[in-house]
């Protein structure tokens, strides 16, 4: 079994995924925010996907949950969305911090309903000796007060950081464009290194 996904069993109290060495990729979708999850010895696992608050922040945030591969993660996607307002993104921090070689993150802002928010996450496995992120990408940045805390924190952990690309969503106006574009440069600039090559578009 290569692919899992398992939706809509509100009843289900406790579940346990536990060696599947050949599992890829698992998804989550509308549980009882009473489950609880155990993954053990998934080595494969590069994709989890999840729309569910706190099965997502328990998965995120207990980065020993897949301990063996975090600590092998050179790549990693994110893509969530974010309560416009307020602070639900420490859990996507604690994550990252729990993969020491990481070198290249990205992080794609997504739109959804207002009073849903998830998580979908891949990781990619590619051989490289160092221990900080080399480039860090954010697309679909909006310039909301949470997209900015959480990219700037990101960054500011990124010690030998070479590239930040920061996309703006495609979905805003010239005049508000220019606007985002202005705010990013002012958050950003000024924890960046003269060295690092800074791209917004």
């Amino acid at each position: 079994l290569k692919h899992l996904s398992i939706c809509m069993c509100w009843s289900i109290n406790t579940m346990e995924i536990r060696d599947m060495t050949n599992l890829e990729s698992m998804r989550f979708h509308e549980f009882s925010i009473f489950c609880l999850l155990v993954i053990e010895n998934v080595p494969r696992l590069v994709e989890l996907d999840t729309n569910c608050v706190e099965m997502g922040t328990e998965i995120l945030s207990r980065g020993n949950i897949i301990s063996e591969q975090l600590a092998k993660v050179k790549h990693v996607e994110l893509e969530c969305h974010l309560f416009r307002n307020t602070g639900d993104f420490h859990e996507l921090v604690r994550f990252i911090d729990a993969c020491p070689c990481l070198q290249r993150l990205e992080i794609k802002f997504t739109a959804t309903s207002l009073h849903e928010r998830y998580y979908r996450m891949k990781v990619v496995n590619k051989t490289s000796n160092d221990d900080h992120p080399k480039t860090v990408k954010l697309s679909g940045i909006k310039a909301s007060p949470n997209e900015v805390e959480l990219g700037v924190l990101v960054v500011g952990k990124a010690t030998a950081l070479e590239e930040l690309i920061v996309e703006i969503s495609p979905d805003k106006s010239y005049t508000n464009r220019q606007r985002i574009i202005a705010r990013i440069r002012k958050e950003f600039q000024p924890i960046l290194q003269d060295s690092v090559n800074f791209v917004v578009v």
